[in-house]
């Protein structure tokens, strides 16, 4: 696979979460993360897992509202 290749397929991939964040939709942000996946915030703890991540990404949702990903 070419760099080029892997730049475009990147960019439809960000393009299509970005969709979720712009949407506050933390069910469709979901469906980017792994189900064992985690997320570090500095100086907190780490959140592990689908239903951890869920409940993060819908509380962050709660406070920050929709927002752009930037990659």
């Amino acid at each position: 696979m070419l760099e080029k290749d892997l730049e475009a397929i990147l960019k439809t991939t960000y393009e299509e979460f970005d969709a979720t964040t712009l949407e506050a939709n933390p069910q469709k942000s979901m469906a980017f993360m792994h189900p064992d996946g985690v997320i570090l915030e500095k100086g907190k703890v780490a959140t592990y897992g689908y239903k951890d991540l869920l409940k993060l990404w819908t509380e962050w949702y709660k406070e920050q509202g929709p927002y752009e990903f930037k990659a």
